[in-house]
């Protein structure tokens, strides 16, 4: 029979060969079988579900406690360095040599010959005797 012939024998729905009870009951157990598997995994996935969400919220307080330290300690960085800048310049400032007099002077009472102490003095009033 090629392609373009008609089929001489009309279609009679009541020729079909009949399926047996037994191919039935496996293609109905071969589908409970698929919707217990699906439904398990959907189980499985739910209670996996379940234990990360409870995983994330117990690690929140911890990850929040965590920045405010993060926080702090970088406030005490940046005073820290600080400090140590000022320390630097002071150290620098105290071993150069061209500075040598005006760091004996800070340091200890003596001054340079062409130059004199002044004193300042309050004048006395009556309220202040």
């Amino acid at each position: 029979m090629s392609a373009l012939q008609k089929r001489t024998e009309p279609f009679n729905p009541e020729r079909r060969p009949a399926r047996s009870l037994q191919s039935q009951r496996n293609r109905r157990s071969s589908y409970r079988a698929i919707a217990i598997e699906n439904l398990v995994k959907v189980l499985v996935n739910g209670v996996l579900s379940v234990a990360a969400i409870t995983a994330l919220s117990d690690l929140l307080p911890y990850l929040q406690s965590n920045r405010v330290k993060l926080r702090e300690i970088r406030v005490q960085v940046k005073e820290t360095q600080l400090q140590v800048d000022e320390l630097r310049n002071k150290f620098s400032n105290t071993f150069d040599p061209h500075q040598a007099n005006s760091v004996m002077q800070e340091q200890s009472a003596r001054i340079a010959r062409n130059q004199r102490r002044v004193v300042w003095l309050e004048k006395k009033t009556e309220n202040n005797e």
